[in-house]
């Protein structure tokens, strides 16, 4: 029954379907944006952009998406590692205490996102408890393990923080 209420597709579904087509992100309402990150974090791009948009416009539950995709086994790294940065710019502190999960992961992209929030917030007001944070001692053994020069930004880093 072409009709039928129950067999009409979402938007997101559509959206979800019609990849790499790629609709207007910015027009789409946080309703379908919030089931593309919550119904299809196995399709990381649609969900990644999603959850960007939602990030962007500063809406209450992205936060909360971000941390979603830490407890759903159906993201993969990639999407993880998204909602990480996501994490990081929206709540430095909380990011960076998930980031320790992934900090001993061989994952340089992980690494450099967390060196240069870290460079970023030792500017800032949080400056303080950054240094504190125990991820630090981490990314000093990461940089260290696998060589100053094979890490992005970790110049920068070490005459942030020093190094180990």
């Amino acid at each position: 029954m072409p009709n039928d209420p129950s067999t009409q597709l979402s938007e997101a579904t559509w959206i979800q379907m019609a990849f790499p087509s790629q609709p207007e992100w910015e027009s789409l309402s946080d309703e379908t944006l919030i089931e593309l990150v919550r119904e299809f974090s196995m399709e990381p791009s649609c969900a990644g952009f999603a959850l960007g948009v939602l990030v962007a416009r500063r809406h209450s539950m992205a936060e909360e998406l971000c941390n979603y995709h830490f407890q759903d086994e159906r993201a993969d790294k990639w999407l993880r590692a998204g909602a990480l940065g996501r994490l990081m710019s929206l709540n430095p502190l909380d990011g960076l205490t998930k980031a320790m999960a992934f900090i001993e992961e061989d994952d340089a992209g992980v690494l450099v996102d967390v060196i240069v929030a870290l460079n970023y917030e030792h500017q800032g007001p949080l400056a303080e408890a950054i240094h504190r944070h125990p991820i630090v001692p981490m990314v000093k053994r990461q940089i260290a393990q696998r060589g100053a020069d094979a890490v992005d930004f970790s110049e920068i880093f070490a005459s942030n923080f020093g190094v180990e």
